[in-house]
């Protein structure tokens, strides 16, 4: 399974590391943490959502994890 990045890139899903869920001022951040030797030579991304709806929609659809902002 591949995961858009929402910049206009994809990963697979097996170079993914970990990821993690934040709120920052207005902001709902997924962090995506990369393994090694990716295929984007990156460590890591952030992406950002004006709507905790749209980060549970995202969240849900890649990570598989119901509702994590209220």
């Amino acid at each position: 399974m591949f995961i858009d990045l929402k910049n206009g890139s994809c990963i697979n899903a097996s170079e993914v590391l970990s990821a993690a869920f934040s709120k920052q001022s207005e902001a709902y951040v997924v962090n995506i943490n990369f393994k090694p030797h990716n295929s984007l030579n990156k460590e890591s991304i952030a992406i950002k959502f004006d709507e905790a709806l749209k980060a549970n929609a995202y969240i849900k659809k890649y990570f598989n994890i119901e509702t994590y902002f209220d």
